[in-house]
């Protein structure tokens, strides 16, 4: 009953902010089951640019006697490279569907049986074939355990208390979980909302554990009001291990400390080199993909590669529906926030690398489009 009551807080809290999906990576030696956790890296680093796969690969039409919000999902690619999505479904709890494309998904059922009173789910498979799943409680996150990734049974019901950190009273996120090098496991997570409040600035904590079953808390704020570097409001995030050992993490900004709401909020990835302290922050543009893609578009973003090796990126992009991009290595937009291309190399009616990518010239927006089969940049 506790982790709906802290998803029905989120959803009243955060009215403006589309809910969505929550994240995880999938590593896929195709005939390999392997998730976050697990991965430990071969996930193409930044920056990124977005491509659209589906608008909406998940909605209330998915689950049976399911009503708004539809949200927080986290996938699992499995060996013949299916999709198994573990998504929040009001009126439902937590509710499983899968898809052969990314595209079109089947519901599955319940891993709880039924009904249930879960929310925010986050699953990972850990080294010993134990498959673990991360929900939101009203005191913190609980875990559950399965044999199979189908049926799942609460092994803890508090596995990380939020009285561990200082300020959180309303619960934690279902943490983003990765398995470091040393075969330990970290977790990420924010805080909640608390009744009556909101929308306000989260930050993001982590915990460590041996077994990803029982959980430390560790001292500091990685992003958010006290972090040593990023300090902007962010919740839910995700987290990729790279092969060389950096992380990078995805994180939502509701914008609540932004002086212009407008271009604030949105979805936010920055990387590290040791898990704790972010930097190179960058802004993943959405708004280029096209109508309903606005700055709110992109919370509780998840992260992981398919069957074919795609990086995809799930994310909420309104109460009722999850949306898909494909991320790939855009090595045109340089160090900016809002994928702009150097506007040295921008006029308007000239080539351009790639449809989609956005800059200013002067006080000129400019967008790069396919025009008679050519991409140049037109006002926009």
């Amino acid at each position: 009953m506790v982790a709906v009551s802290s998803r029905i807080i989120k959803v009243i809290n955060t009215r403006a902010i589309p809910l969505g999906l929550a994240v995880s990576i999938a590593l896929l030696p195709v005939a390999t089951e392997v998730h976050a956790a697990d991965a430990g890296g071969n996930v193409p680093k930044g920056p990124y640019s977005a491509t659209l796969v589906s608008a909406k690969i998940l909605s209330t039409a998915t689950f049976p006697g399911a009503s708004s919000p539809v949200a927080d999902v986290s996938a699992f690619v499995l060996t013949d490279g299916t999709i198994r999505a573990y998504v929040f479904a009001t009126g439902l709890g937590v509710v499983m569907a899968v898809s052969s494309d990314s595209k079109t998904f089947t519901y599955s059922g319940s891993p709880f049986g039924g009904v249930n009173f879960r929310g925010q789910p986050r699953v990972i498979k850990l080294a010993n074939g134990t498959w673990v799943m991360y929900n939101s409680s009203g005191d913190g996150f609980s875990c559950s355990t399965s044999t199979d990734g189908v049926t799942f049974t609460v092994h803890t019901e508090v596995c990380l208390n939020q009285t561990q950190f200082a300020g959180v009273t309303g619960g934690l996120s279902g943490p983003g979980v990765v398995r470091l090098a040393d075969g330990t496991y970290r977790a990420y997570f924010s805080g909640l909302p608390r009744p009556g409040t909101g929308p306000d600035p989260w930050k993001v904590f982590s915990a460590t554990s041996a077994d990803g079953l029982a959980w430390s808390a560790e001292s500091g704020v990685r992003i958010g009001s006290g972090a040593s570097n990023i300090t902007r409001s962010a919740e839910h995030p995700a987290i990729v291990r790279h092969s060389d050992g950096t992380y990078t993490m995805f994180y939502f900004d509701n914008a609540s400390g932004s002086a212009d709401k407008s271009t604030g909020m949105g979805v936010y990835y920055a990387t590290s080199t040791d898990g704790l302290v972010f930097s190179n922050e960058k802004k993943l543009d959405l708004v280029s993909l096209g109508n309903g893609f606005e700055n709110s578009a992109g919370n509780d973003p998840e992260v992981f590669l398919d069957g074919t090796g795609r990086l995809l990126m799930y994310f909420g992009i309104g109460p009722a529906g999850i949306a898909a991009v494909q991320l790939t290595q855009d090595t045109t937009t340089g160090n900016s926030t809002s994928n702009k291309t150097p506007a040295a190399k921008a006029k308007l009616g000239g080539s351009c690398l790639k449809s989609g990518l956005r800059t200013t010239v002067g006080k000129t927006k400019l967008v790069c489009k396919k025009v008679k089969s050519k991409t140049v940049w037109v006002k926009g």
